[in-house]
């Protein structure tokens, strides 16, 4: 998903935003003579193949995390200074990058939304850096490829140069500070507020990135849309993308520890100027997977990324899409959903009818009953159940729940007395019982006694599940099982 925004953001604007530093514009120079191309030609196919990578071990204090797949995917959270020796990663603004150098960064990064302290010595990243790093305690690694740099390494084969970077060329002027990533601010409807160079807390900081990470993502899918306007002169502005984005880990405790972290991604974009008016849809990659099944228990991993056509009046959508793992796998599928209330009680029936290159062809079928309890329909009880089969696995597996709810607030209060679910709820706590087979056997129980609160505004919550679960293959002996997350909602200002 980060590399189709980084490809929307590039159509749209028909260049490059620049470096990830304050004030390093490049202005046009004078091509050199070919006899000078070809004298520096061995050093210059050196240099842009060292550009290529970043490799490099830490020295210093600080306790960090960073994961990046370009700009747009950028993610980091946490404070470090330290001495950086390796590969320094692309040259930038700076005519050569020694391998041995002071580093420094503060703040956090979302989704290409840079929330990070001003520094001399930032890691200057690649607008199309895919990167891992670490900083604990006092020692530290990091590691990335900088993918624009692999096409300008092939192309100085031919001596062509679309990064402008070789040699002979002007000093480059080099900021006095740097930030987390390379995009600026951006133009349009729905570009990014200018980054104070220091934040004064973390809370300034966390309003920085509510405002706008939607921005961020929103701003190069709307100029796409703007491509296919009927009338380029009086396109129509799209709302802002309704983004979540969640982290979730499980520690499970039988005969060993076992600790795992998931991320969990759900965004929403409609496109107004495409003819067919698609939405756009990114998911992680469990929309098949039964919905019992918590999202750190998910059997598929990736990043779903599709277009979603809706049929109101049959209540029926057609999504077709890529699932971005390695290698990419293609997916369709036709789902069928309806909601019926009758007084207190909800019955909201799912089937949907999939491909997928991996699983081949299958089918999900799921039935969600609830029923708010109390005079303000403050208590919600819920069953569930599912089954799925597909040709690859050739069995059906299934699911059913039953669980009852003490719900304080929800994310939406419209939604009270209606059909809604754990994931609807604000402050909340629940008790919930869960079973799992396949065929005719029962592969498992689990009790989960579930918490959910605000943890910053209206905007981040706290999810915490403590439980116990009896495992088939383990002679269903007694595993214990926490499972905690953060939920972040970017959902604008309609929703606050």
């Amino acid at each position: 998903m980060a590399i189709l925004l980084a490809m929307a953001a590039l159509g749209s604007s028909g260049r490059a935003e620049g470096l990830n530093s304050k004030g390093s514009g490049a202005e046009p120079v004078e091509r050199p003579s070919l006899g000078t191309r070809l004298l520096w030609y061995a050093p210059n196919r050196v240099m842009d193949l060292l550009d290529i990578f970043r490799l490099r071990l830490r020295v210093g204090p600080g306790l960090a995390a960073n994961v990046r797949m370009t700009d747009y995917g950028a993610f980091y959270v946490g404070r470090y200074d330290a001495i950086f020796a390796g590969l320094p990663g692309p040259r930038g603004s700076h005519r050569l990058r020694l391998p041995v150098g002071m580093e420094s960064l503060r703040g956090v990064v979302m989704a290409g939304v840079d929330a990070t302290d001003d520094t001399r010595h930032g890691p200057e990243y690649g607008p199309a850096e895919i990167n891992v790093g670490v900083q604990m305690l006092f020692v530290g690694a990091e590691a990335g490829v900088e993918v624009s740099e692999i096409g300008d390494f092939f192309a100085g084969l031919f001596l062509f140069d679309p990064r402008g970077d070789d040699y002979p060329r002007p000093r480059p002027k080099v900021p006095d500070t740097t930030s987390a990533i390379s995009l600026g601010e951006g133009t349009g409807v729905f570009a990014v507020d200018p980054k104070p160079d220091r934040f004064d807390s973390l809370g300034a900081r966390l309003d920085y990135l509510h405002l706008n990470v939607q921005r961020r993502i929103s701003e190069p899918l709307r100029a796409t849309d703007a491509y296919f306007a009927a009338d380029s002169d009086a396109p129509i502005d799209p709302p802002q993308a309704q983004v979540r984005l969640g982290l979730y880990g499980t520690v499970r405790k039988h005969r060993d520890f076992e600790f795992e972290m998931t991320p969990n991604v759900e965004m929403d974009v409609e496109l107004p100027n495409l003819k067919r008016r698609l939405r756009l849809f990114v998911e992680t990659a469990r929309a098949n997977d039964l919905p019992e099944r918590s999202v750190s228990d998910q059997d598929d991993r990736g990043v779903n990324v599709g277009a979603r056509k809706w049929f109101e009046q049959i209540n029926l959508s057609a999504d077709a899409g890529v699932k971005a793992t390695w290698p990419p796998e293609t997916f369709a599928r036709l789902i069928w959903t309806r909601e019926w209330q009758l007084g207190k009680w909800g019955l909201r029936p799912e089937h949907r009818i999939f491909y997928e290159t991996d699983d081949g062809f299958g089918a999900l079928a799921t039935l969600r009953n609830a029923r708010w309890l109390g005079d303000g329909n403050d208590s919600l009880f819920q069953q569930n159940l599912s089954a799925k089969w597909s040709t690859e696995t050739d069995t059906l597996t299934w699911a059913a729940s039953v669980s009852f709810a003490k719900v304080q607030a929800l994310l939406d209060e419209n939604l009270r007395g209606k059909n809604a679910g754990w994931e609807d709820a604000a402050r909340a706590q629940a008790v919930r019982y869960t079973c799992f087979g396949s065929d005719g056997n029962v592969d498992s129980h689990r009790v989960i006694l579930g918490f959910r609160g605000p943890l910053y505004k209206r905007w981040i919550y706290w999810e915490a599940d403590p439980g116990l679960e009896w495992h088939r293959d383990d002679d269903y002996e007694t595993a214990y099982v926490f499972r905690f997350g953060i939920d972040m909602l970017f959902w604008g200002r309609a929703y606050e």
